[in-house]
């Protein structure tokens, strides 16, 4: 098995772990030097292991398979089936490209050295994932979950698959990272021994990798080595080694991505693609070849070598946090509400602890203080409770989202209890018969005209929502109104126009006139709003708050059932909390039985 920390660099990969001889098969492997023995992560003395000893083959081979020293199950569950059983979990931890290259590169105090630092910021991410995501389950379907101990076997490896470089070499790349094979065993209050919630787990995994690289970066400035090119979830680069070297070195990454591509797709979207692609690309390693001497031979010949090594020999004597690191993180952590909540409005806690320790990053923050941060945006009601998750975790959104939310829902109320004049029924009625329509688009027609100054009208797709609109259009405008659409994508928001004849643009565009002071709206204003189900709170909250200004009509027109909101929170489900829904639900677009029940099904 490979993990896909090997084709998607710098990331904390959780996997279901391999065979337990992957990686112990340093019988003959890892004792020929190439790589060191695995060390336990075990503080709390679980399952019998003692922290930071040597990790023997046999007796983890034996508790990677659930047994005890006489062959017989650990899992004390009632009705559990072994040949169902998940053994362990695979976080694996992967230093960026340009400390590998440090490493790979040093003499052998510094090179120690960066190997120390790796294991202690894996620690670290390991000691924040024993704290906040390690839990056994219990009962039936394992609905009732408790606090448990962690227990890992951590290997340290040092090279990728072999690859083949730009300039024809193939060897395996320098590639600092190991495997926390966290064992799927942990012994509960009682004394019994139950598997981990794996769900957990896995949701923790982009939060283990930014204390993961938030530690690692703070070792690699106490060596008096500068990074910089911090990029999303705390991943960087040391200063002065190039993307140049970078890029040549990592040669695995791009045989792998060069795949992907043909097949239409990237290892960030496809990751079990990814991992096949791995598996089925992978050179044999060259187990006995000198890799140092291979790597220094392959940077000379691509006049690499002076500038990695002039990098590592530039260190730097460091001195405490200065004033400027503290008001950027100052700024960073104030900047969070905003970032967290631009595509969700419930923010997790693992939400919380990544974006703060992603935010230390190249500010040389040690990590004891980041908990106290973490804790200190709840305390200062930067970001409130609202909730606890299926497991009691907590769930927070902010002063503003909620603000928002609760504005929202008022201004709708509002708009629903607002009437004016209509357009005559019969009228409709015959304009709607004049477009074809059916009883039931004819329905909703009569609701778009009436005197309500916000409708709703909800259709599954191919129901011919925008075939309703035309009547609707045609009515508001011989009535004397000027009828404006808008949609999230350009694309539909170019569609309305051409075939409704009206003026539309992108939503985002309008909310941005909105924010410059420029009205686009009136009392004679009927505004149609396509795809609404893709709003988000705060641009429905732009769009009825000027609407209500105006005191123009609304016509929102999506499927909360297809389309979820783009941005952070449900603005048409809020919307209807207050406004009743007219549904228009028969398929027209297809007209056999089969392929309007797939469309419906896709939906």
């Amino acid at each position: 098995m490979v993990s896909i920390l090997e084709i998607i660099a710098v990331v904390a990969t959780w996997n279901v772990a391999a065979s337990s001889a992957y990686y112990v098969r340093g019988a003959e492997y890892y004792l020929s030097a190439r790589e060191p023995d695995g060390v336990w992560y075990a503080p709390s003395g679980d399952l019998g292991r003692r922290d930071a000893t040597t990790v023997q083959p046999k007796e983890f081979a034996r508790l990677y398979e659930g047994l005890d020293e006489n062959g017989q199950s650990l899992i004390t569950n009632a009705g559990g089936k072994a040949d169902q059983r998940v053994p362990a979990f695979d976080l694996t931890f992967s230093a960026p490209r340009s400390v590998s290259l440090a490493w790979a590169f040093a003499d052998e105090d510094l090179r120690r050295d960066l190997e120390t630092a790796q294991a202690r910021a894996v620690r670290s991410a390991l000691a924040t994932i024993e704290k906040e995501a390690i839990f056994a389950r219990r009962g039936k379907d394992g609905m009732r979950v408790e606090r448990v101990a962690l227990t890992a076997a951590m290997f340290h490896h040092g090279e990728s698959r072999p690859a083949e470089h730009a300039d024809g070499r193939i060897f395996g790349d320098p590639n600092l990272h190991t495997h926390a094979v966290v064992l799927n065993l942990a012994t509960r209050a009682d004394g019994t021994i139950g598997a981990l919630h794996s769900t957990v787990l896995r949701d923790w995994k982009m939060t283990a990798g930014a204390v993961y690289h938030a530690a690692l970066a703070k070792e690699m400035t106490d060596l008096g080595l500068d990074i910089d090119r911090v990029g999303k979830n705390g991943t960087f680069e040391l200063a002065g080694i190039s993307d140049k070297a970078i890029t040549y070195f990592s040669a695995r990454r791009h045989e792998i991505e060069k795949e992907l591509a043909e097949a239409g797709t990237t290892s960030g979207s496809s990751a079990v693609l990814a991992a096949t692609v791995a598996r089925t690309t992978r050179h044999a390693k060259e187990r006995d070849a000198d890799r140092a001497t291979v790597w220094h031979e392959a940077a000379q010949s691509a006049g690499l070598d002076g500038d990695i090594r002039a990098a590592i020999q530039h260190r730097l004597a460091r001195e405490h946090v200065g004033s400027t690191a503290e008001r950027v993180f100052a700024e960073r952590l104030a900047a969070l509400p905003a970032e967290l909540t631009e595509h969700e409005s419930v923010v997790d806690r693992r939400d919380l602890v990544r974006s703060v320790h992603a935010a230390s990053v190249g500010l040389e923050m040690p990590l004891s203080r980041l908990d106290r941060e973490v804790d200190q945006l709840v305390t200062s009601g930067t970001f409130v409770e609202i909730g606890r998750d299926a497991i009691g975790q907590a769930r927070y959104s902010t002063p503003e989202m909620i603000k928002i939310k609760r504005n929202l829902v008022a201004t709708a109320s509002r708009l629903a209890e607002q009437h004016g004049a209509g357009i005559d029924p019969s009228d409709i009625k015959t304009r709607s018969a004049a477009h074809g329509l059916s009883a039931e688009q004819t329905f909703a027609a009569e609701a778009a005209t009436g005197p309500n100054a916000i409708v709703v009208i909800e259709g599954a797709p191919g129901s011919g929502k925008t075939t309703t609109l035309a009547p609707i259009v045609d009515a508001w405008q011989a009535s004397g109104h000027r009828v404006i659409g808008t949609a999230t994508a350009w694309r539909v928001a170019r569609a309305l126009r051409q075939d409704l004849n009206i003026e539309a643009r992108a939503t985002a565009s309008w909310v941005d006139r909105l924010r410059k002071g420029e009205r686009f709206l009136d009392d004679k204003s009927v505004l149609i709003v396509d795809e609404a189900g893709l709003l988000s709170s705060r641009e429905m909250h732009v769009l009825l708050t000027e609407v209500e200004r105006a005191q123009a009509r609304v016509i929102l027109v999506g499927d909360r059932r297809q389309l979820q909101a783009i941005g952070a929170g449900p603005g048409l489900d809020l919307v209807v909390r207050s406004v009743e829904a007219t549904r228009v639900d028969t398929i027209v677009r297809q007209r056999d039985a089969w392929a309007r029940q797939a469309v419906t099904d896709f939906g």
